[in-house]
């Protein structure tokens, strides 16, 4: 079931960059609305989890902007790792 999981996350994290790259203009919005969302879990919550969730999502910000794929689908895999 867990390889199952992670082989729909996989495409999903796949279909997204991809969307990604065809639509430039979200680029910049996409990865601000993960900074805005990653900066309210930190105020709003002393879990250590939700600081690591954000901390994810910061670096999922920052590789959309920097183009950088490969971490955008790491990133995201952590992310909906989080999902269950």
């Amino acid at each position: 079931m867990e390889r199952e999981t992670d082989e729909v996350l996989g495409q999903f994290a796949d279909d997204f960059i991809a969307w990604l790259k065809a639509h430039h203009d979200f680029q910049p919005v996409v990865a601000v609305f993960w900074k805005v969302c990653a900066s309210h879990m930190a105020k709003d919550s002393l879990s250590v989890d939700a600081d690591l969730y954000g901390k994810q999502m910061r670096r999922a910000s920052k590789a959309v902007l920097d183009h950088d794929w490969n971490s955008v689908k790491n990133e995201l895999m952590n992310i909906t790792g989080w999902w269950d």
